[in-house]
């Protein structure tokens, strides 16, 4: 059973470790954004008995790496298989919350992700450039169903010339 408490030590609630089908931590937790918390010492856990959310916020990485790999083991061991989400080694859970801190120093430099970084220093590729020169649809910057269409009946208009 996984009991929590409030600031004071009393009992705020529980639920049984059986119950948990989803461990989410990180930014993948909503708890970051409620508690206003660090995403890397953020979890959430997902129960099907109530299929509600229960978001943890740890004071600071020592709690987060006794919680987490306590939590996904104890879970695996009950149910007998590991839970979604879950730590299986202590390493899993150092580059997941390394990850954090890399999308978070991102987030805070206002460019998005890593993926978006990365595509914006690498820059488009030669044949997608000249793709965007010669197709309006491109242009645009993104593939907009309406226009797209009318970019495909235009093109077979001019195919029955």
């Amino acid at each position: 059973m996984l009991v929590w408490l409030d600031e004071r030590g009393n009992r705020v609630s529980s639920c049984q470790l059986t119950a948990i089908n989803l461990i989410a931590y990180g930014f993948a937790s909503k708890a970051w954004t409620l508690a206003k918390a660090s995403a890397e010492n953020c979890f959430s856990v997902h129960t099907h008995t109530s299929s509600s959310w229960i978001n943890f916020a740890c004071t600071g990485d020592a709690q987060t790496f006794s919680i987490l790999p306590v939590l996904s083991r104890l879970c695996a061991h009950v149910q007998g298989w590991p839970v979604g989400g879950s730590f299986s080694s202590r390493s899993q859970l150092v580059r997941a919350h390394a990850w954090c801190k890399v999308q978070k120093s991102f987030q805070q430099l206002g460019v998005g992700n890593f993926c978006t970084y990365l595509l914006a220093k690498l820059g488009r590729p030669a044949r997608q450039q000249a793709a965007m020169q010669h197709n309006p649809v491109l242009q645009l910057g993104r593939l907009d169903v309406q226009c797209l269409r009318l970019a495909v009946h235009h093109w077979r208009g001019s195919q029955d010339d």
